[in-house]
């Protein structure tokens, strides 16, 4: 099986299993500063890249914004809908919208599955559904050291892999999605180099 399959096999199930309920407090937070900003900005629609069974999407509907979720997983999109959330079937490789549908994107803890040539292609769809300059905020797990490993634990009979990379590397794949105007290391691991990687990115002017 690719390592598509496994991914999209790993979410349906744990989909199905309801395993996914609550964000951290530290997400919440930096979706609310994202938000913040989309008010100043006065963008009032958000895609999100990755989104799961919507957990997001609950922050961004109820500070008015018109939200709609893309997942590979068919059952996060069924989980969404009985929460009376938009999310669509689909794969951020190759994203099911019109370019310029959206003012702002959102994307955490997605890219990291994917390698680089796929991330790289991910970037680029991002951007062309979004709106010339809109700020698109992505986040993901990454190191001080690149490796690839596969997650075969969290639930039985199932995988999913993991492409750490450095802050360097996701930033100059992000660049293909735009300008990199801001970087931070969210939150790190105990006892591993691993953190949390935070990026905003201006997408590109259209010409």
């Amino acid at each position: 099986m690719s390592p598509r399959r496994q991914l999209q096999a790993f979410y349906n199930r744990e989909a199905e299993l309801g395993l996914r309920t609550s964000l951290s407090p530290l997400r919440n937070t930096i979706r609310q500063q994202f938000m913040e900003q989309l008010a100043l900005e006065r963008c009032h629609s958000v895609v999100d890249f990755g989104s799961g069974p919507g957990l997001d999407g609950r922050g961004f509907v109820a500070a008015g914004h018109r939200y709609v979720g893309l997942d590979i997983a068919h059952a996060n999109c069924v989980a969404a809908a009985t929460d009376n959330l938009a999310v669509m079937h689909g794969s951020v490789l190759n994203p099911p919208f019109r370019p310029g549908s959206f003012d702002a994107g959102w994307s955490m803890s997605t890219l990291m599955h994917l390698s680089v040539t796929d991330s790289v292609h991910a970037a680029k769809g991002m951007a062309r559904s979004l709106k010339a300059g809109a700020p698109l905020m992505v986040g993901l797990w990454g190191g001080e050291t690149e490796t690839v490993w596969v997650d075969e634990n969290t639930i039985q009979g199932r995988s999913r892999q993991f492409h750490q990379r450095t802050p360097a590397s996701n930033r100059e794949i992000l660049a293909h999605a735009g300008t990199v105007e801001h970087e931070t290391i969210w939150e790190s691991k105990a006892n591993s180099d691993e953190h949390y990687q935070l990026f905003l990115i201006r997408t590109f002017m259209k010409n």
